[in-house]
């Protein structure tokens, strides 16, 4: 079996937008190191490539922001032997933002990315999300709200 090749990427993550972590749209930011490896069998044929990336977003509205804490993970992609990828899932901290009011929401374990799965998501396929409710509560505090705006409520 022929060694594992490996090849390191940083990537600047900008301009997505995502209507689905709460119930209003936020533009999210970011950066990602990469270290990927191409996995091959005895014949030469790749079998897997595994990336094991470091990622820190950056939610942004009305020019203010939170910035997620460093998060790790790793997306595989398995190969059948006609050398066709055959899945594409990530197993890792799919994000962890430490919260204005002293509150930590995380998200981890699972995602299956097969077929037309998201690009970009919060809550894993298997795992827990924790505290979404806060943070899109502290989005809208810290993010959306009009200085002449008065604070949601926290039945949001």
């Amino acid at each position: 079996m022929r060694r594992p090749s490996v090849t390191r990427q940083h990537l600047l993550l900008h301009g997505n937008v995502s209507n689905d972590i709460c119930p209003f749209p936020l533009a999210i930011d970011g950066t990602v190191a990469i270290d990927e490896r191409q996995f091959f069998d005895q014949t030469g044929a790749r079998t897997a490539i595994d990336r094991h990336s470091v990622e820190q977003d950056t939610f942004s509205a009305n020019g203010k922001s939170l910035t997620g804490l460093p998060i790790t993970y790793n997306v595989f992609h398995p190969f059948n032997s006609d050398g066709n990828n055959t899945d594409v899932f990530t197993d890792g901290v799919l994000e962890s933002v430490r919260l204005p009011d002293g509150g930590l929401f995380i998200s981890a374990r699972r995602v299956d990315f097969t077929g037309n799965g998201p690009d970009f998501t919060v809550t894993p396929d298997n795992g827990a999300t924790v505290n979404l409710a806060g943070f899109c509560i502290e989005a809208i505090r810290t993010l959306v709200r009009r200085p002449t705006e008065s604070p949601p409520s926290a039945a949001l």
